[in-house]
């Protein structure tokens, strides 16, 4: 739990920096734009921040501009927390240092480091032992460089592209859940129901590509999909499977139509009402910065869907507001 006497201080930033993040009717005007230029042109006046960007950015950069924007809002709110707080909010954002680690785990195969160095010099504000990997030659270099032995163990042990995503994924969650578990009953229930849906997104998803679905993959501490319901998931023919799919209205409904984008909706719309009921909870400072992933999601679905000359409707469906 945060500490009473920095609770005002907490709420007053939150509710300032949300107060910045871009408005339905924001949204709405970059999806009317009709060139990848003016739709930065029409972002650069909505975020400030963005200021500097160029008009003719490659993705790259403004994928790093808007990772800077969140970055500068962890600095500010991270000074208010107390000690047990910041245990919670430094195992969400280990999200951010894994995505960066397997960039450059990556990019010592195929030995392209653009990417890799943006997101370097974004992130190593917030993780400073990033210092230690930006240079390595190596994976026996980069290995060296991993102090914990479970996080080192996935990156040694999952060589193809697939086995290490899902891995990496399951390191982060049960990580997340457990620490979120000693201290927010409502974030713990909101990433118990993260892990059902990945669950079931990576259950149908290896059935339907690879024909076999391997439980290593599996994540524990969901709310619905135990284990042992992996017992019978040879049995799932299609999503319209009820009696396999959860034997839930809401998550029938996830699955039936697109597994990634509603269930990114599902979440989305339980942290967006976390952050406006349970302002004094650690659940409500999570909510916030999911929020932001979720608004640099869209911005980069409309401008590269602008770039690649989507179909207003077909951006439109990758959009969450």
């Amino acid at each position: 739990m945060l500490e009473k006497i920095k609770y005002p201080n907490i709420n007053a930033k939150l509710k300032g920096m949300y107060a910045k993040t871009l408005t339905k009717e924001d949204i709405e005007d970059l999806l009317k734009q009709n060139t990848r230029k003016d739709a930065i042109i029409i972002l650069k006046s909505k975020m400030p921040p963005l200021d500097d960007l160029n008009v003719d950015a490659k993705r790259i950069e403004l994928e790093s501009k808007l990772d800077r924007v969140i970055v500068n809002d962890i600095n500010k709110i991270y000074r208010y927390l107390d000690s047990k707080t910041k245990k919670v909010f430094d195992s969400y954002i280990l999200k951010y240092k894994i995505r960066i680690l397997k960039i450059i785990w990556k990019d010592l195969n195929v030995g392209k480091r653009e990417q890799e160095i943006e997101e370097f010099k974004t992130w190593k504000i917030i993780f400073k032992d990033l210092e230690n990997f930006i240079n390595v030659k190596d994976a026996e270099e980069f290995l060296k460089n991993i102090e914990e032995e479970e996080l080192k163990n996935i990156f040694e042990n999952n060589k193809n592209t697939f086995e290490l995503d899902n891995m990496l994924t399951k390191y982060y969650f049960e990580k997340l859940y457990l620490i979120a578990k000693e201290s927010s009953k409502k974030l713990k229930n909101i990433i118990s129901a993260q892990i059902d849906l990945i669950n079931i997104s990576s259950i149908y998803r290896c059935k339907k590509y690879y024909g076999f679905y391997d439980k290593k993959y599996f994540i524990n501490y969901g709310k619905k999909i135990k284990i042992k319901t992996i017992q019978d998931v040879e049995n799932i023919q299609s999503l319209q499977d009820e009696r396999y799919i959860l034997e839930n209205k809401k998550n029938k409904e996830i699955v039936e139509s697109s597994i990634y984008d509603n269930s990114k909706k599902y979440i989305y719309e339980k942290y967006k009402k976390v952050f406006i009921q349970d302002q004094y909870d650690i659940s409500s400072i999570i909510a916030y910065f999911y929020m932001k992933e979720i608004e640099k999601s869209n911005i980069i679905a409309i401008i590269e869907g602008i770039r690649y000359k989507l179909s207003k409707e077909e951006i439109q469906r990758q959009v969450i507001i």
